[in-house]
């Protein structure tokens, strides 16, 4: 049998992802993501990564869902975390769902299989901020997608996608919520038993 491990951003979305599968499968390991901070997320903005508009209409969105408890996993802050909990827990796979963290190829090259779960098409909307840049590009056929992690943010081979749409007229953060359920639809999905190859 397969052994995954999830790695999961610990933001208000990202604990409504950890409960839900927790509650879906309660055998599967799911460790929380930490990685982001304030001092990233200037260095993100500085190097244009992530435009500043994209960023107050996300913090916004996160200000306004309800509060989620804390759950109880174990929380990965480094490429070194990750790399000690492979060595302990010694995974098949490895999927992250908004997980902030960056893997080195020093990471990837372990004997685990990386996985992520990115919330637009790839490769067309790759990396930060794409639900916010989709919107103004009025790209509204969207699909949450599964991809292998490489040394290049989300440029692996996507292997499994879950379509939906988003709509100029309901507001960001119903958009981005929007993209959150298909994301999470296809993360049952996969851990259901489909098996990207």
């Amino acid at each position: 049998m397969t052994k995954i491990v999830l790695i999961i951003g610990d933001d208000r979305m990202g604990r409504i992802a950890m409960t839900s599968v927790h509650k879906a499968f309660p055998d599967i390991r799911i460790y929380r993501n930490r990685s982001t901070s304030p001092k990233r997320i200037v260095k993100l903005i500085l190097k244009g990564v992530l435009p500043l508009s994209a960023l107050l209409v996300m913090a916004w969105a996160e200000m306004r869902r309800r509060p989620v408890p804390e759950p109880d996993c174990p929380v990965l802050v480094t490429n070194q975390d990750v790399r000690s909990m492979i060595e302990t827990e010694k995974p098949d796979r490895v999927i992250c769902f908004r997980a902030g963290l960056v893997l080195t190829r020093k990471t990837l090259a372990l004997p685990a299989r990386f996985l992520n779960l990115h919330y637009t098409d790839l490769p067309q909307w790759g990396g930060l901020g794409t639900v916010y840049k989709a919107l103004r590009a009025k790209a509204y056929d969207q699909n949450a997608c599964l991809h292998e992690m490489v040394g290049e943010i989300d440029a692996g081979e996507v292997y499994e996608r879950e379509a939906y749409k988003l709509d100029p007229s309901i507001g960001y953060k119903a958009n981005e919520d929007r993209a959150f359920e298909a994301g999470l639809r296809l993360l049952h999905r996969v851990l259901s038993g489909a098996d990207p190859s």
